[in-house]
């Protein structure tokens, strides 16, 4: 049998090759954790997002009972009063007079 093996080869690497393997190998390895800080910036991006659509219907929710209870304020004020408002009427004057006149 004969003997197929590959014949060696030798390469004699400088200084300055070592050095340009270095650097490419460190830009892989940078490139690679910007990749994975892409990643992460995505995934708070996304969390950020599911939070602002959490909290504005919220926003929103506290502003419409924050109106309704100032309509009920105003509302109210002016139901339970409006004879001080706007004095009493004919007919409640009326009617105050005969209660007086009825009991003297």
């Amino acid at each position: 049998m004969t003997d197929t093996a590959a014949p060696e080869i030798k390469v004699t690497l400088t200084a300055e090759d070592r050095g340009v393997a270095a650097a490419i190998k460190e830009l892989g390895n940078q490139l690679s954790q910007l990749k994975q800080k892409q990643q992460e910036v995505a995934e708070s991006s996304i969390s950020l997002k599911n939070a602002f659509d959490a909290v504005i219907p919220s926003a929103v929710i506290l502003k419409v009972v924050e109106f309704g209870q100032e309509v009920l304020q105003t509302s109210s004020t002016s139901i339970d009063s409006p004879g001080a408002k706007i004095g009493p009427s004919p007919r409640s004057a009326q009617a105050l007079k005969e209660r007086v006149l009825t009991i003297s």
